[in-house]
């Protein structure tokens, strides 16, 4: 099966019917978890409408712009010797090989349904379910149309990680983690103390790795290893086909932006505004930034490094662009575009490269375009949005989205306007393909943009908040939300 890394753009590919069901490497997991699975599976069905889970947190930090936000308080080193123990580097073989057995999906959920829920040394459960076969309605091609009118998408399935989860559906549930592809499986968290990868052929997890604290940003693959970021600002690098744990390297902080790997350098930057380059053999630091800012509330759609050349570029809270050797992490330059008018300004989305240029996003709605091949001393151009909440760069198109629900395609050398539309909420997350754009809204809505010219092709409703960015396999594109639900649509 061929599969893709999500990246901040996808490729136009179709996907198979997602008809998942469990298989006997699940069957560790009690008979009633099964049945949970497998009715919520057939209850399920072709929903195309839902109400989003959501709470006054997550309201509130959507005012501020970007659908959630981060703290940058937390202690990386309270829980160090009491966790010392788990980050062994050892694995779990599934929850047919866990040592103490699996425990049931219901007892993550903190139920029971005969298995006791006190084991945390056990394995989650593996029973995951499918839900619906390939949807029979077309896209609306009218632009005649009102903007949700006769919008069906090409829903092709659905995985339940956590059926009891979905089942309960928990207000405020937000698992930012969601799930990342590598080959052949999906890595992600489906309990906060244990990462697994799901086989998407079999239906069933291959491994179990127990975590001492929950992931806070999704898995990087880079070849056949994965990046783990967690809590207590640990990054761990891991097998993506076994488990196995290579080594783990210790930040001041945690991460919430991509992690960027250049060569044998693998750069992350942690919610103290500290950019770490680290040996991605060893694991050890080979130098570390820090910008010198002090904002404690952070954005969590903050965007990740770059790496033009010699240089790496990022973002801070301020709303500043800077530059520092890839070699010695000596600072190059600086810019600032001020904009004093707004509390946040922290650059979001991605930066975007083009030729010997980069384009930038921030919160408080500036975005910019920046001549490096020279040191740099002003923008090439800016404009002026609502807040921006995310952005990304493709093939000299740079599209931004907004908190008001614009989502807005700039030719990326002039920063001239090639088309807007609205989603009807913030956006949160934008996937630029070969001919569509795929948005994840803040409150569940997902949909499917012409590249050409902004047209809605289809939208969809989902039962919960979309996580982080979208994952793609074959011709199959999967939003994930915080209940542990992947919900697959074809790619046109």
């Amino acid at each position: 099966m061929k599969s893709l890394r999500l990246a901040p753009w996808i490729l136009t590919l179709a996907l198979p019917a997602c008809t998942h069901t469990n298989t006997d490497a699940n069957a560790a997991a009690p008979e009633a978890a099964a049945e949970t699975a497998s009715g919520d599976a057939a209850a399920a069905g072709d929903a195309s409408t839902g109400t989003a889970a959501t709470d006054s947190t997550t309201a509130a930090a959507n005012a501020a712009g970007s659908g959630n936000t981060e703290t940058a308080g937390t202690d990386a080193a309270a829980k160090a010797s009491a966790d010392a123990a788990n980050a062994s580097g050892s694995s779990e073989t599934g929850p047919a090989g866990a040592t103490n057995g699996p425990t049931s999906a219901n007892a993550a959920a903190g139920t029971t349904s005969g298995t006791p829920a006190a084991n945390k040394n056990a394995a989650p459960s593996a029973a995951a379910a499918a839900g619906t076969g390939p949807a029979s309605t077309q896209p609306c091609l009218n632009p005649s149309e009102a903007p949700f009118a006769n919008c069906r998408p090409f829903r092709t399935g659905m995985i339940k990680m956590d059926p009891l989860l979905d089942a309960q559906k928990p207000i405020g549930e937000i698992h930012e983690s969601g799930w990342t592809m590598a080959t052949d499986v999906l890595i992600g968290s489906v309990d906060p103390e244990w990462v697994g990868a799901y086989h998407l052929k079999s239906g069933s997890f291959t491994w179990w790795l127990k975590i001492p604290e929950s992931m806070t940003a999704p898995a990087e693959i880079f070849g056949s290893w994965a990046i783990i970021p967690l809590r207590d600002g640990r990054l761990l690098k891991v097998e993506t086909q076994t488990g196995k744990q290579l080594w783990e390297s210790r930040l001041s902080r945690f991460v919430t932006a991509k992690t960027t790997l250049s060569g044998n350098v693998l750069l992350a930057y942690s919610t103290d505004q500290k950019l770490y380059a680290i040996d991605f053999q060893t694991g050890q630091h080979l130098w570390v930034y820090d910008t010198g800012t002090t904002a404690n509330l952070l954005l969590r759609a903050g965007s990740g490094p770059v790496v033009a050349g010699s240089e790496v570029i990022f973002g801070t809270t301020e709303g500043d662009v800077r530059s520092v050797s890839l070699n010695s992490g000596k600072e190059n330059w600086r810019l600032d575009p001020s904009r004093e008018d707004f509390r946040f300004k922290d650059v979001v989305g991605e930066i975007g490269l083009g030729n010997h240029q980069i384009y930038v996003a921030r919160s408080d709605g500036l975005v910019f375009a920046v001549d490096t091949l020279h040191r740099p001393s002003d923008v090439l151009w800016k404009e002026t949005f609502p807040s921006v909440t995310s952005s990304s760069y493709r093939d000299g198109t740079y599209v931004v989205g907004c908190i008001n629900g614009d989502l807005i395609a700039l030719q990326a050398g002039t920063g001239r306007q090639l088309w807007k539309v609205n989603i009807g909420e913030s956006i949160k997350t934008i996937t630029i393909g070969e001919k569509a754009i795929f948005v994840g809204g803040s409150e569940g809505r997902i949909m499917a943009v012409s590249g050409a010219n902004g047209q809605i092709l289809w939208h969809d409703d989902l039962e919960g908040i979309v996580t982080r960015q979208p994952v793609v396999v074959d011709d199959q594109i999967y939003f994930a939300t915080g209940l542990k639900v992947l919900y697959g649509y074809k790619v046109m």
